[in-house]
């Protein structure tokens, strides 16, 4: 392990462990169900993962940002080029299981090349919390597929 990962790590506080061990598992798992399932088998998964394992608690402010700051941290290190899309499906199971309302949305728009580009991301309430901030803006919304 690098250095200054280990550092970072020893530094956590006891709070920020069991999210960051969340985080980890929903997005290594959604990156390796997307390299072998379709897009629908992934969003089926995590939505009875989500639904069986549903807090009755109110969310707090911190475990919102706990959850963000967790999902990030694990998909920079992990994820390579491709982030978005297993980010913002382990955020929206993490975010819901709390009782969060998170959406997930797919856009899609030409590159420079005209190559076909597309993007996820997560929204929550009126808050863009996975994705970039400019996504919508950027991206053509799909309809039908959240």
């Amino acid at each position: 392990m690098e250095g200054a990962l280990r550092d970072k790590l020893a530094r956590l506080t006891p709070g920020r462990w069991p999210v960051l061990v969340e985080a980890a598992t929903a997005v290594l798992l959604a990156r390796v169900m997307l390299d072998r399932r379709s897009y629908q088998q992934c969003d089926r998964f995590f939505r009875n993962w989500t639904n069986r394992l549903r807090r009755r608690r109110p969310p707090t402010e911190r475990e919102w940002e706990r959850v963000v700051w967790a999902i990030r941290a694990v998909g920079r290190r992990t994820l390579g080029d491709r982030p978005c899309l297993p980010e913002a499906l382990a955020g929206r199971m993490m975010l819901q299981r709390r009782g969060y309302d998170a959406d997930l949305h797919i856009g899609v728009r030409k590159g420079e090349k005209g190559d076909l580009m597309a993007h996820a991301w997560l929204e929550s309430g009126q808050h863009i919390v996975l994705g970039g901030g400019q996504s919508p803006a950027r991206f053509q919304r799909l309809t039908g597929v959240k």
